[in-house]
């Protein structure tokens, strides 16, 4: 495995480590926070599309098989320009966690990882870049791309967590799809 291609695999191992915390901490941080999440935020406040742990962990199994997926693509063609989009959007998602815990004046669950990982990501990025050879303008629109795509994709998980959440509970009352 060259350098380049152990830079791409650390994307999803990144990504898991960091929804991980998520994943474990946010069905009970959201019941803790219930009444300031509602009060003082609104529906403008962290997390607002969850559900349920189980929809989010389909969310989180969605992105991670987008994520691997592109990692393997990438290094198989070594073409990386779709790894540096998705790549850009996930090092801003890391800025966007250190936000809604400033916004929310306390802990937000993927806070823990954003802080180390933060740094790391950008060091991924610039090697990553240095490895490539790729120029500024092409690193700068792969980055937009990126920056354009992630929070698409994001609003299209909230859809899908809403979805499979009703699913789920379909699915625990004993009931069958097309039900209600």
């Amino acid at each position: 495995m060259n350098a380049m291609s152990a830079l791409a695999w650390l994307f999803p191992v990144i990504f898991m480590v960091h929804d991980f915390e998520e994943i474990v901490l946010v069905g009970a941080w959201r019941k803790r926070n219930e009444r300031r999440l509602s009060e003082a935020l609104g529906k403008r406040g962290p997390y607002t599309a969850f559900v349920s742990t189980a929809s989010f962990s389909f969310a989180v199994e969605i992105e991670f098989v987008l994520f691997a997926g592109i990692a393997l693509i990438s290094c198989l063609t070594g073409n990386y320009l779709v790894w540096f989009a998705f790549f850009a959007g996930f090092t801003l998602h890391l800025l966007v966690h250190i936000g809604m815990t400033a916004r929310f004046g306390g802990y937000v669950p993927g806070l823990a990882t954003a802080i180390p990982f933060l740094p790391l990501s950008v060091w991924i990025f610039f090697r990553a870049a240095s490895l490539t050879g790729y120029g500024a303008i092409t690193l700068a629109a792969a980055t937009l791309v990126g920056l354009a795509a992630m929070p698409a994709l994001i609003f299209g998980l909230h859809k899908c967590m809403a979805a499979f959440g009703r699913r789920i509970n379909l699915y625990a009352r004993g009931g069958r799809p097309g039900e209600n």
